[in-house]
């Protein structure tokens, strides 16, 4: 962002090369360059889009009458657009735990294969499954691979969700983008509100809304992707909800007028096929599990993405890597993370053997990294950091550990400057976010590959185990009270307010509970003495009433018997 006077021409010129330059036409005063900055990197901070911190930031300045001020340049470049001279060390083609995304489709390489066969599915049949391990590219051969084939035609509107812990909300807000994309905020949260809500009770089906989407579009086709599918299960108890949400979608495959494309874990399989519409609906389609990649593919994956913008690889060096990663599931994460430490590394514009030794190869790269990023750390910020992690991890039972999705509220304001941090590109350990519906912000692990693999993280589980089985229980209650209008009835009562206190006084920074579970369970304390006090009056009232009432008798017998001796004395 250039705060200088007529910096729109200096914009303009550096816009050749980075995609997004903000630049002054006028002479702007200090007080609008400051509101303008605070408002505009506030914005990128808390995940925005640039284009929505430039708005954001302009909005600052009505009132000063210089929001036109500003001028946004975008242009749509791209790294292997972009000339590099020697010393350059290009942009990082390898993207770590991150999952390719359609941006990124230029650099994705070895999912060919399967990509041509999902693209075929989608013209054929009207549900595509992409199932396969966790680690595997499910995501991103449906974002980078499936995606970009279909936009290329010019005769698909596309939308995507993941399920989190709202699904009907989640579906409403995909579907509202879609259908009216020009809405303020404001706008679009009362009506995904209403549309969610509508969704769940069924008085307006997801066909009927895919019509309206398709409506004075001919020849188009409506995608709908719901990634992470397994988030339904995980993020939510609810199986009413879980069924209701199947329903609705399979309702809309069935009419025909949507293509639904949904990625899921392979051991979350059991839990689609135990419920019997879902398991009728995928017997009657094609779907292949996608399976680990070949030699070959994985040979492509590295050495392309490198080849494409003039980087070289030393002999033999994609044959070690490939001899490292093996064949063992999840490896593509910490293949692709390696490459991505490596590329840093690079000599000459040449990637060689001493820094893949340097990083620790593809085993150990990812470890290395997460423990020199922890070493780091203050004592105190050790200690944030363990619960900032155990609070992203949710325990499996049936299933391995997963990443859950956690609110800043959860997490704590005063952990949150760390948040920022391990999500920064210096570490790249987390992702924030923010949720679209309440506009709160969160963070998740970047991969669940970094619960299994971080030797650290695993340790802080298994040790808290049980604890942290009791911390996701008070935590479940309490946003179950919240959802329910804070009625009574949702309170805890008995032993288990009991261990909740007890836990709530025991709890160190690392197991610490959210201000919504603290509150939830002094609410819930306070509730259990109104309702002794209340206990007690019951049997207090009724003695005091008898003992006032007896002595009431007592005193109007001696009083008749005084009047009896006065008359017999008379």
């Amino acid at each position: 962002m250039l705060n200088a006077c007529y910096s729109e021409v200096q914009a303009k010129a550096i816009s050749q090369y980075i995609k997004y330059v903000v630049g002054m036409n006028t002479a702007i005063g200090d007080k609008a360059a400051i509101n303008f900055a605070v408002a505009f990197y506030d914005a990128l901070v808390a995940g925005e889009n640039v284009q929505f911190a430039y708005d954001l930031g302009c909005s600052q300045l009505v009132d000063l009458r210089e929001d036109n001020t500003p001028v946004l340049k975008v242009t749509e470049i791209h790294p292997t657009d972009i000339q590099f001279v020697a010393g350059d060390i290009p942009p990082n083609p390898y993207l770590g735990l991150s999952a390719f995304a359609e941006k990124d489709a230029a650099f994705f390489f070895g999912r060919e294969k399967f990509t041509e066969e999902l693209f075929d599915m989608a013209h054929q049949q009207n549900l595509v499954a992409v199932i396969g391990a966790s680690g595997s590219g499910k995501s991103s051969v449906v974002f980078a691979g499936l995606v970009p084939k279909l936009r290329a035609e010019g005769t698909w509107l596309i939308q995507s969700f993941r399920p989190k812990n709202q699904p009907f909300d989640e579906l409403a807000l995909a579907l509202i983008r879609q259908l009216e994309p020009n809405l303020d905020d404001t706008q679009k949260t009362i009506k995904v509100s209403k549309l969610a809500e509508s969704l769940s009770k069924g008085t307006i089906q997801l066909n009927q809304v895919a019509s309206q989407i398709l409506a004075g579009q001919p020849n188009k086709r409506f995608l709908l992707i719901v990634d992470q599918l397994e988030e339904l299960y995980t993020q939510s108890q609810d199986k009413e909800q879980q069924q209701r949400f199947i329903d609705t979608l399979l309702l809309a495959v069935n009419q025909k007028n949507i293509t639904l494309v949904f990625t899921l874990r392979a051991d979350f399989y059991s839990d689609i096929l135990s419920y019997t519409p879902f398991s009728n609906a995928l017997q009657q389609i094609e779907f292949k599990p996608l399976g680990l990649m070949e030699r070959d593919e994985l040979k492509t994956a590295i050495e392309q993405p490198a080849q494409k913008l003039g980087i070289k690889l030393q002999t033999h060096l994609a044959e070690r890597i490939l001899d490292d990663v093996g064949q063992e599931p999840g490896n593509l994460p910490l293949l692709e993370f390696a490459l991505t430490r490596l590329w840093d590394k690079q000599n000459n514009n040449e990637l060689t053997h001493e820094a893949y030794n340097e990083i620790g190869g593809v085993k150990q790269a990812l470890e290395k990294h997460t423990e020199e990023v922890y070493a780091k750390l203050s004592k105190v910020q050790q200690q944030q950091a363990q619960h900032i992690f155990l609070s992203l991890v949710g325990l499996g039972e049936k299933t391995a550990d997963i990443r859950r999705v956690a609110t800043r509220k959860e997490i704590g304001n005063s952990n949150w400057n760390l948040v920022n941090y391990l999500a920064g590109s210096e570490t790249r350990l987390l992702i924030t976010g923010r949720e679209d519906k309440s506009g709160e912000e969160t963070v998740e692990v970047v991969h669940e590959t970094l619960i299994r693999e971080w030797g650290t993280l695993r340790q802080w589980i298994n040790e808290n185990r049980e604890k942290l089985i009791q911390k996701r229980k008070i935590e479940t209650a309490a946003i179950e009270w919240r959802d329910r209008n804070k009625l009574k009835g949702y309170l805890l009562q008995g032993r288990q307010l009991q261990d909740a206190l007890a836990f709530k006084e025991k709890q160190n920074i690392s197991l610490a509970l959210s201000d919504l579970a603290i509150y939830f369970i002094q609410q819930s304390a306070k509730h259990q003495r109104n309702k002794r006090f209340q206990l007690i009056g019951f049997i207090f009232i009724p003695i005091v009433f008898l003992a006032v009432f007896s002595g009431f008798i007592l005193e109007r017998n001696m009083r008749i018997e005084r009047h009896w001796n006065t008359i017999e004395t008379a």
